[in-house]
């Protein structure tokens, strides 16, 4: 999954109103069209993303409810690369946002995955009673003055969505070109889950689960529609089913990348998956490269952070690196 194979007419077809098919035959995509700024945003976001390796580790914390885990993700303290500076700070904010967030996955057998879908799903069981009782309140109306003026259409509408919701745990996310047999992904409240399933070393069927805040996936869609263009109008369309879709490929991407390692590592109940590309490191690699440029603003961040003991051998390790990197480039090495 190196790239998304769908094309958003596809996707959205919900959205567009029409056959889903015919942007793939026409290839037409009219100016002002919501499905042009879908388009528009994930090719922005296919550009902006960066495909780092991920290291896998042990962990052991209780998934049940949430795959964030604050104590996985870098707190910038005292000795912290100093973000503060103009060239530096954006550089180091456009790698963080670019590359995977720390995150834990489970990983799970039949039973016991069943069993986390069960808890997933428990807080939309205890309201079905509610929305029963209101369709069955608004089908009595109905009955007795003879007109329903649309309510018990929209509560049988409703009624429905909420058993998909108690059945999957949240709202499911179709992956097109990816089979549902081996890839799930739906969101649940707040949180963007997806569900990679793998035969393990023994034979049987594994499942590797893990999930992202779906803020952190609308925001990616705000960022990449501002740089695109995109009127406020046609973002407010398409902005919730395009996060979902980035937000559970980003996931599947991952999760399916590190299969093999899980295997391998002959771990417990839960990993930790964290980015193998250090975003200061990154950083100061492209500050440099700038300086190198003639960018004097990069220059004056440059002088302070050589100067500064807790970015000095940051700065050291970057520098190193950079050189070496376009010796292989030159053929020199």
């Amino acid at each position: 999954m190196t790239r998304d194979e769908y094309d958003p007419r596809v996707c959205f077809d919900d959205i567009y109103g029409v056959d889903p098919f015919y942007g793939v035959v026409t290839g037409a995509v009219p100016h002002g069209d919501p499905i042009h700024a879908a388009r528009a945003i994930i090719h922005r976001a296919r550009r902006r993303r960066l495909h780092s390796p991920t290291i896998v580790g042990d962990c052991d914390v209780d998934t049940t409810y949430s795959f964030v885990v604050g104590s996985l993700y870098e707190v910038l303290g005292d000795d912290a690369p100093p973000i503060d500076l103009p060239v530096y700070g954006e550089l180091y904010k456009q790698f963080s946002e670019a590359l995977p967030e720390p995150r834990v996955a489970r990983i799970d057998d039949e039973t016991s995955y069943a069993a986390f879908r069960a808890a997933r799903g428990e807080k939309y069981l205890d309201s079905f009673a509610q929305r029963l009782s209101a369709l069955e309140d608004a089908v009595a109306q109905h009955v007795a003055d003879n007109h329903g003026a649309g309510r018990v259409a929209a509560l049988e509408d409703a009624l429905r969505q909420h058993i998909m919701e108690c059945r999957c745990g949240g709202t499911s996310i179709p992956l097109p070109g990816v089979s549902n047999d081996l890839v799930q992904s739906w969101q649940d409240g707040g949180e963007i889950l997806c569900t990679v399933r793998f035969s393990g070393p023994d034979g049987q069927m594994k499942m590797l689960t893990s999930g992202t805040p779906a803020e952190r996936a609308v925001n990616e869609v705000v960022g990449c529609a501002i740089e695109e263009g995109v009127e406020p109008d046609e973002l407010v369309q398409v902005a919730a089913p395009v996060a979902q879709v980035l937000g559970a490929s980003c996931l599947a991407q991952q999760l399916l990348g590190v299969v093999q390692d899980v295997i391998d590592c002959s771990v417990g109940d839960a990993v930790t998956l964290t980015s193998a590309t250090d975003p200061a490191l990154a950083a100061a690699m492209m500050l440099i490269q700038r300086c190198q440029a003639g960018d004097w603003t990069a220059l004056q961040d440059a002088r302070r952070m050589s100067r500064d003991k807790s970015s000095k051998k940051l700065m050291k390790d970057a520098a190193n690196l950079l050189a070496r990197a376009q010796a292989m480039k030159a053929g020199m090495v």
